[in-house]
């Protein structure tokens, strides 16, 4: 019995109408600062790793009585951008077309294998030849190539397979 783990058709355009805004919003984070100074929904928040680790590991006596998990989050607008890139861009990437078969089912496995060879030497190459805080930049735009990689991938060869059948009749 096959399963179909794709998501229905009408998630391509959810994720489209959710990119648009939200990669306006990544590119306002990344390149302009002000996005971080629109107070949306500041508040304390809990932190994953503490404040005040990187001083604790530092000191000699590893002091670890001055950490925080507890930090305080002046804007969600960044983070409700970035998730809803990463949402959206899987919603496009994984929605389900209206006339899905096997040959869509083999064109997607060939873009994807396709994507992450790319993206792992794009990534290589970027560790290779970006130093300092541009390297944070480009490691936090990472997981948004490869999915970027595949649609783009996937689009282009679904267009020519669309386009050599139709040829065909």
């Amino acid at each position: 019995m096959k399963k179909n783990y794709f998501f229905a058709t009408i998630y391509k355009k959810i994720g489209w109408a959710l990119f648009v805004p939200s990669a306006i919003l990544v590119a306002l984070h990344l390149f302009d600062s002000g996005i971080a100074d629109w107070d949306f929904g500041a508040c304390y928040t809990f932190s994953v790793i503490p404040t005040g680790i990187d001083d604790a590991l530092a000191s000699k006596d590893h002091a670890i009585g001055d950490l925080s998990f507890l930090v305080y989050n002046f804007s969600w607008m960044d983070e409700i951008a970035w998730v809803f890139s990463m949402l959206s861009l899987i919603f496009i990437g994984f929605a389900s077309e209206k006339d899905e078969d096997e040959c869509t089912i083999d064109i997607r496995l060939k873009s994807l294998m396709w994507a992450v060879k790319t993206y792992a030497i794009l990534f290589v190459a970027s560790v290779l030849l970006v130093y300092g805080a541009n390297f944070l930049v480009v490691l936090s735009l990472q997981p948004f190539v490869l999915f970027l990689l595949y649609i783009i991938k996937f689009y282009i060869e679904l267009y020519k397979f669309r386009k050599e059948t139709a040829d065909e009749k």
